[in-house]
């Protein structure tokens, strides 16, 4: 059902019959939520439909780098080492790197490598976003817009200058 509802069609309803009568199922999630759930499903299985894990050439690199920085047999710790912020500069550098990876189109295969950016420099660390490359994608998204609706007005512009 919930992949059902995601595909490209923008399909947000779909009738379910009960015994009882027919009922109409709307899928609903809270903005932004899907990007740190994406980055669990690439950080466990490399993403995509089927699992890539070691067919993803990008899961491999990002494993291996995470595995260089600390230990985090789940992803509830690397999520937390994230949240804390100030994590290694070689592991940020690589989310900047493949920001736009899989764009234009949607490509499930690539779209959780492009939410671990958003998850940690909209999600987790506006701060941390540098205007270069807010300046660098405002034709893709425009964070300073997504970052006030995720958390109000007073983060919009707490950005450093690099």
């Amino acid at each position: 059902m919930h992949e059902t509802l995601i595909t490209p069609s923008g399909a947000k309803q779909v009738e379910l019959d009960d015994k009882d009568g027919q009922f109409i199922y709307e899928h609903r999630k809270r903005d932004m939520v899907w990007w740190p759930r994406g980055v669990r499903n690439f950080f466990i299985n490399g993403g995509g439909v089927p699992p890539q894990a070691d067919r993803q050439e990008l899961w491999v690199e990002f494993r291996k780098l995470i595995a260089q920085h600390g230990d985090f047999p789940t992803y509830c710790e690397f999520e937390a080492y994230m949240s804390r912020g100030n994590i290694a500069v070689e592991i940020k550098n690589w989310f900047i790197k493949n920001r736009r990876y899989g764009l234009p189109s949607y490509n499930a295969k690539y779209t959780e490598i492009r939410e671990c950016f958003l998850t940690y420099f909209l999600w987790f660390h506006p701060e941390e976003l540098s205007k270069d490359l807010i300046d660098q994608d405002k034709d893709y998204m425009v964070y300073p817009d997504i970052i006030a609706k995720i958390h109000g007005e007073s983060k919009k512009g707490v950005f450093r200058c690099a």
